[in-house]
């Protein structure tokens, strides 16, 4: 009995701990999406959106799956008692990617515009910074240490958001300036895991075994993954570049940020979800399957109670959330706002209850979930957006949501009634 009041206050404790690092990282965003919206141009902050879609393309190219592998495969290594021995080459799978890259930005450096070109150096290291964080996180994550994520994250914050301050308060806040900041807030967790992992960063005789074996056993994870990444990015980012392309930077800026504000509930739902629930639901399974897809049925009537309650606040306040999130100068399109809600409901609905199929590494089950919306962006989105503009992007944004959202929701539960014959039939 003590044992059993032990776990669920371990479990209360460890709840309020990642509540409170999701807290921190939403507060973060806010203040500095707040910072920038309004001491920005709409023309910078279209620049800096379009600066972020690239970002977010390499990252889905590969290292999202990268991480989504790594996460489960952490699991596995600790259980067979591996993690140690295999660390450094998980460490290490990154530079392999990041190599590639900047041999290929070699050869079309002298390619790109005087804009991008006089921001090259600073984008270089923003994406290698912000992906190694990403991949720090995925770790101490895994292995529940919430505490030094909470602690890195508040020491994050408070260097990104004192620096974009000092500059606003000189007036003299740039695009450049606000990746600065980035760069210098997100070094602070490489710093922060070095010096706790250092003991496991070591350099072994067969060492380039153990990391073939640990890169096969990632990538043969990840490919499915890295497959659909690139139409994951035309789903989330192309509207960007078509509204650069038929419209103005401007227009970038309009539904860059209503998409962000659009997307904070879902990404809030869907990173508490999966790094709370993940790594526990993960352990359960192994020993009690069908745990994940109990837990999918509460997780569903929970997401479906809160998107309603979120759409419904958000048609009556939209005016007043984009004033205090945003700045007024966005309040000619906040009519978008609750629109976009509903796409990134149906999404995000659909992204908490796919752990089941990840366990049971089934991620190609997936591929047509991811594939299928990104087209529907690229081709159809293409067409929508040169004829309507800005409403355009809107109702293309909406609609491969809810294409992604539906067939995945279709496709777990399918999975699971599946998998629930096999465990009868045991």
């Amino acid at each position: 009995m003590l044992k059993g009041l032990q776990e669920k206050k371990n479990r209360i404790v460890e709840l309020a701990l990642v509540s409170g690092n999701h807290f921190v990282e939403l507060f973060t965003t806010l203040v500095i999406t707040k910072l920038i919206s309004v001491y920005l141009t709409k023309e910078e902050y279209g620049f800096y959106a379009l600066i972020l879609s690239v970002f977010t393309l390499v990252s889905i190219l590969p290292f999202t799956s990268l991480h989504t592998a790594i996460e489960r495969y952490v699991i596995e290594y600790k259980s067979n008692q591996t993690f140690e021995k295999k660390f450094s080459s998980l460490i290490s799978i990154h530079f392999v990617f990041f190599v590639s890259y900047l041999l290929i930005l070699l050869f079309v450096s002298p390619y790109i515009s005087n804009d991008w070109h006089n921001i090259l150096f600073l984008l270089v290291v923003f994406i290698i910074i912000r992906i190694y964080k990403t991949l720090i996180i995925c770790i101490w994550n895994v292995e529940r240490k919430r505490k030094i994520m909470l602690l890195v994250r508040l020491a994050d914050m408070l260097i990104q958001v004192s620096i974009i301050g000092y500059f606003i308060y000189r007036h003299s806040l740039t695009v450049d300036i606000v990746l600065i900041a980035s760069i210098t807030g997100n070094t602070i967790s490489l710093l922060v895991f070095i010096f706790s992992y250092s003991k496991l960063i070591t350099y072994q005789n067969d060492i380039f075994i153990i990391f073939s074996s640990v890169f096969s056993d990632i990538l043969k994870y990840s490919l499915p993954l890295i497959i659909w990444g690139v139409f994951i990015w035309a789903q989330n980012m192309m509207g960007r570049w078509y509204l650069d392309i038929f419209l103005a930077k401007s227009d970038v800026a309009n539904f860059s940020v209503m998409t962000s504000l659009a997307l904070i509930p879902g990404a809030t739902i869907v990173a508490l979800i999966g790094q709370f629930f993940a790594p526990i639901a993960y352990s359960k399974e192994n020993d009690n399957p069908g745990y994940i897809s109990l837990m999918n049925k509460k997780i569903f009537i929970f997401s479906i109670l809160f998107w309603l309650l979120v759409i419904i606040i958000t048609c009556f306040l939209k005016d007043f959330l984009i004033q205090i999130f945003l700045d007024k100068k966005y309040l000619n399109v906040s009519w978008s706002l609750p629109v976009l809600m509903i796409g990134t409901a149906i999404y995000s609905i659909g992204q908490v209850l796919i752990y089941e199929i990840y366990y049971y590494k089934k991620p190609n089950l997936l591929l047509v979930s991811n594939v299928l919306p990104g087209i529907f962006a690229l081709v159809v989105g293409f067409f929508i957006i040169k004829k309507y503009g800005f409403a355009g992007a809107v109702y293309s944004n909406v609609m491969s949501n809810l294409i992604s959202g539906l067939i995945t929701f279709y496709t777990v539960s399918r999975f699971t009634r599946t998998q629930k014959m096999k465990l009868i039939k045991k």
